[in-house]
């Protein structure tokens, strides 16, 4: 934290802490998430995934907070089909997520601008919730998986969110032994959108926007504009940041300072790649 400057999570529900991936066991693994940091959204807790002789893999996603699903209640899980997290979307490369949605199965696939649209269930693609458990399986061999794949689930309603793991993902293998592709040098850059945001003269305003990377790991530029006037500059060092959440940059404005003013952001991965700059207006009162 410099003066009073300081990125942080705009919502409740990941914390953004490094996570190193693991490989799960032979057909069958499991990893946790912390209970308690979902917000509202369905807290999960808990991810089990297992595959079968079909070539049927089920994950088995425990939530902490939920007897019932409302209707804006959803949980999914993500796979990264290549393995390779400079590919697909901007979660963690993800070519695909499977949802369970209220009372209905919804199933997503990376689109050109690196997020995800909408596309037809997979013939094998079945979602239920029970007892405070989601059931997903799939056959990746659908998705075009055929050795492994990397994964991570969430819970999500209208306000929040929380991911399992916090931030990236993890590698399941489906046979025994073997290993995930080695990573190959990162040409992707970032995708930055800078929120429109308000904020009253002589106190705190906070700057949303997001910064997104498949690996998750951005050091991010904002610069606050008076008309072409530059009247403030803030940075952020590399560090993680969550594809799924808007932060905020917190910025005390002069006492004399009101008006239309505009805030734009850039960020760098780690591979020095260089994302968009994107701008929103900065309503000060």
């Amino acid at each position: 934290m410099k003066g009073s400057t300081w990125r942080a999570p705009a919502v409740v529900g990941v914390a953004a802490l490094a996570f190193v991936g693991v490989a799960l066991g032979a057909n069958t693994g499991s990893f946790a998430d912390v209970e308690g940091d979902a917000g509202t959204a369905p807290d999960v807790t808990a991810v089990a995934i297992s595959s079968d002789d079909a070539g049927v893999v089920t994950a088995k996603i425990t939530l902490s907070n939920r007897t019932s699903f409302g209707a804006s209640d959803g949980v999914g899980v993500g796979i990264d089909t290549d393995q390779n997290p400079d590919t697909g979307t901007v979660f963690y490369g993800s070519e695909y997520e499977l949802d369970f949605e209220g009372t209905a199965p919804r199933f997503y696939r990376a689109a050109a601008n690196g997020f995800y649209e909408e596309a037809p269930l997979p013939p094998s693609f079945a979602g239920s919730f029970s007892g405070g458990v989601v059931m997903i399986s799939f056959k990746p061999s659908e998705l075009g998986a055929s050795a492994g794949f990397n994964v991570y689930a969430v819970g999500f309603d209208n306000s929040t969110l929380d991911a399992a793991p916090d931030i990236r993902a993890v590698n399941y293998q489906l046979v025994k032994g073997t290993p995930p592709p080695p990573l190959q040098p990162d040409h992707r850059a970032p995708v930055d959108e800078a929120i429109r945001s308000t904020g009253t003269h002589g106190k705190v305003a906070t700057l949303y926007y997001f910064a997104s990377d498949g690996r998750a790991e951005t050091s991010d530029a904002i610069v606050i504009y008076k008309g072409k006037k530059v009247v403030k500059r803030i940075n952020y060092v590399l560090e993680d940041t969550n594809p799924f959440l808007p932060y905020v940059a917190r910025w005390k404005v002069p006492k004399k300072m009101k008006g239309k003013l505009r805030f734009c952001v850039r960020s760098s991965d780690r591979a020095g790649n260089k994302s968009n700059t994107s701008c929103a207006a900065l309503t000060v009162k």
